[in-house]
Protein backbone atom coordinates (compact mmCIF):
# COMPACT_ATOMS: atom_id res chain seq x y z
CA UNK A 1 0.00 0.00 0.00
CA UNK A 2 1.36 3.21 -1.13
CA UNK A 3 0.03 6.47 -0.30
CA UNK A 4 -3.69 6.71 0.42
CA UNK A 5 -4.37 9.99 -1.49
CA UNK A 6 -2.12 9.49 -4.34
CA UNK A 7 -4.18 9.21 -7.80
CA UNK A 8 -2.70 5.72 -8.60
CA UNK A 9 -3.97 4.43 -5.54
CA UNK A 10 -7.55 5.88 -5.36
CA UNK A 11 -8.09 4.97 -9.12
CA UNK A 12 -6.58 0.80 -8.92
CA UNK A 13 -8.74 -1.93 -8.07
CA UNK A 14 -8.34 -3.52 -4.81
CA UNK A 15 -6.47 -6.67 -5.10
CA UNK A 16 -8.59 -9.71 -3.32
CA UNK A 17 -5.94 -9.60 -0.01
CA UNK A 18 -6.89 -5.70 0.14
CA UNK A 19 -10.72 -5.54 0.27
CA UNK A 20 -11.12 -6.71 3.97
CA UNK A 21 -8.86 -4.11 5.78
CA UNK A 22 -9.83 -2.73 9.10
CA UNK A 23 -10.41 0.12 7.11
CA UNK A 24 -13.13 -0.93 4.59
CA UNK A 25 -14.25 -3.15 7.40
CA UNK A 26 -15.03 0.11 9.43
CA UNK A 27 -16.82 1.83 6.02
CA UNK A 28 -18.63 -1.17 5.93
CA UNK A 29 -20.33 -0.77 9.07
CA UNK A 30 -20.69 2.75 8.81
CA UNK A 31 -22.71 2.14 5.50
CA UNK A 32 -24.65 -0.39 6.94
CA UNK A 33 -25.49 1.63 10.17
CA UNK A 34 -26.43 4.50 7.87
CA UNK A 35 -28.85 2.60 5.99
CA UNK A 36 -30.71 1.09 9.35
CA UNK A 37 -30.67 4.68 10.29
CA UNK A 38 -32.04 5.99 7.26
CA UNK A 39 -34.86 3.07 7.15
CA UNK A 40 -35.90 3.94 10.34
CA UNK A 41 -35.80 7.78 9.92
CA UNK A 42 -37.96 7.40 6.73
CA UNK A 43 -40.47 4.84 7.74
CA UNK A 44 -40.75 6.31 11.13
CA UNK A 45 -39.92 9.63 11.67
CA UNK A 46 -42.59 10.31 14.31
CA UNK A 47 -39.71 8.87 16.57
CA UNK A 48 -37.44 12.33 16.32
CA UNK A 49 -41.01 14.57 15.87
CA UNK A 50 -41.57 13.27 19.65
CA UNK A 51 -38.65 14.30 21.00
CA UNK A 52 -39.04 17.62 19.14
CA UNK A 53 -35.99 17.13 17.18
CA UNK A 54 -36.68 17.38 13.38
CA UNK A 55 -39.70 17.54 11.98
CA UNK A 56 -41.48 14.70 10.05
CA UNK A 57 -40.86 15.96 6.55
CA UNK A 58 -37.14 16.72 7.43
CA UNK A 59 -36.85 13.38 8.88
CA UNK A 60 -38.43 11.68 6.01
CA UNK A 61 -35.73 14.00 3.45
CA UNK A 62 -33.01 12.86 5.99
CA UNK A 63 -33.88 9.19 5.94
CA UNK A 64 -34.41 8.50 1.98
CA UNK A 65 -30.53 10.51 2.03
CA UNK A 66 -28.95 8.26 4.51
CA UNK A 67 -30.99 4.81 2.26
CA UNK A 68 -29.25 6.12 -0.72
CA UNK A 69 -25.70 7.19 0.32
CA UNK A 70 -25.77 3.27 2.96
CA UNK A 71 -26.40 1.62 -0.03
CA UNK A 72 -24.13 3.27 -2.24
CA UNK A 73 -21.56 2.82 -0.15
CA UNK A 74 -22.84 -0.65 -0.17
CA UNK A 75 -22.84 -1.27 -3.42
CA UNK A 76 -19.48 -0.33 -3.95
CA UNK A 77 -18.33 -2.12 -1.33
CA UNK A 78 -19.48 -5.30 -2.98
CA UNK A 79 -18.07 -4.48 -6.10
CA UNK A 80 -14.56 -4.24 -5.14
CA UNK A 81 -15.54 -7.72 -2.79
CA UNK A 82 -16.36 -9.23 -6.04
CA UNK A 83 -13.13 -8.14 -7.99
CA UNK A 84 -15.25 -6.82 -10.75
CA UNK A 85 -14.67 -3.43 -12.32
CA UNK A 86 -17.69 -2.56 -14.93
CA UNK A 87 -17.39 0.85 -15.69
CA UNK A 88 -14.74 1.41 -13.24
CA UNK A 89 -16.61 0.95 -10.09
CA UNK A 90 -14.28 -1.24 -8.38
CA UNK A 91 -12.03 1.45 -7.72
CA UNK A 92 -11.19 2.70 -4.39
CA UNK A 93 -11.64 6.09 -4.90
CA UNK A 94 -15.66 5.42 -4.57
CA UNK A 95 -15.10 4.13 -1.41
CA UNK A 96 -13.93 6.83 -0.27
CA UNK A 97 -16.35 9.56 -2.19
CA UNK A 98 -19.08 7.94 -0.65
CA UNK A 99 -16.95 8.10 3.19
CA UNK A 100 -16.60 11.66 2.66
CA UNK A 101 -20.98 12.08 1.31
CA UNK A 102 -21.74 10.15 4.84
CA UNK A 103 -19.83 12.37 6.84
CA UNK A 104 -21.19 15.29 4.94
CA UNK A 105 -24.69 13.64 5.82
CA UNK A 106 -24.02 13.61 9.26
CA UNK A 107 -22.78 16.49 9.99
CA UNK A 108 -25.69 18.40 7.90
CA UNK A 109 -27.82 16.44 9.91
CA UNK A 110 -26.52 17.62 13.50
CA UNK A 111 -26.59 21.10 11.96
CA UNK A 112 -30.73 20.71 11.17
CA UNK A 113 -31.41 19.02 14.57
CA UNK A 114 -29.89 22.09 16.11
CA UNK A 115 -31.49 24.67 14.62
CA UNK A 116 -34.83 22.97 13.88
CA UNK A 117 -34.66 21.68 17.82
CA UNK A 118 -34.70 25.34 18.74
CA UNK A 119 -37.89 26.18 16.69
CA UNK A 120 -39.58 23.36 17.72
CA UNK A 121 -39.16 23.66 21.40
CA UNK A 122 -39.97 27.74 21.10
CA UNK A 123 -43.06 26.67 19.00
CA UNK A 124 -44.07 24.58 21.75
CA UNK A 125 -42.74 27.38 24.58
CA UNK A 126 -45.73 29.45 22.62
CA UNK A 127 -48.49 26.73 22.05
CA UNK A 128 -48.29 25.99 26.11
CA UNK A 129 -48.00 30.35 26.66
CA UNK A 130 -51.05 30.12 24.69
CA UNK A 131 -53.32 27.81 25.99
CA UNK A 132 -52.52 29.18 29.71
CA UNK A 133 -53.81 32.31 28.91
CA UNK A 134 -57.05 30.92 27.50
CA UNK A 135 -56.25 31.32 23.66
CA UNK A 136 -56.58 27.36 22.19
CA UNK A 137 -54.83 27.90 18.62
CA UNK A 138 -56.64 26.24 15.39
CA UNK A 139 -54.06 23.52 14.18
CA UNK A 140 -52.81 24.32 10.65
CA UNK A 141 -54.79 22.30 7.91
CA UNK A 142 -53.11 18.97 6.77
CA UNK A 143 -50.99 19.23 3.43
CA UNK A 144 -53.08 17.90 0.78
CA UNK A 145 -50.90 14.97 -1.54
CA UNK A 146 -52.87 15.47 -4.82
CA UNK A 147 -53.21 19.84 -4.35
CA UNK A 148 -50.17 21.82 -4.90
CA UNK A 149 -49.90 24.71 -2.52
Amino acid sequence: MGDAFSWDYLTSVPRSDEVFTPFTTVLLALWIIALLVGFVLYSRPGIMWARRLLRVRTARRWGAILLWIGSLGIFFFTVGWLQINPFTLGTRIWLYLTALALVIAVVLIAVDIRIESQVLTREQAEHREAVARGVHMRRPPKLSRTRKR
